[in-house]
């Protein structure tokens, strides 16, 4: 098991213009949790982890 810092952009395309509040609902709360299914996909580069690996996102 490893912890993982993930960088998080608030000029990311999909995060222009919102509140860090309506991050948290929208990307945390339903689509990692409803639409991922825990899942996380790393944008274009892809991440390589293991089962129960931990990410916390920063900004």
């Amino acid at each position: 098991m490893q912890i993982r810092m993930i960088l998080m952009s608030i000029e990311d395309v999909t995060m222009k213009g919102k509140t860090y509040k309506e991050i948290q609902q929208e990307f945390f709360q339903y689509y990692l949790k409803e639409e991922g299914k825990g899942w996380y996909s790393y944008g274009k580069h892809g991440l390589e982890a293991e089962a129960f690996d931990l990410l916390l996102f920063q900004n």
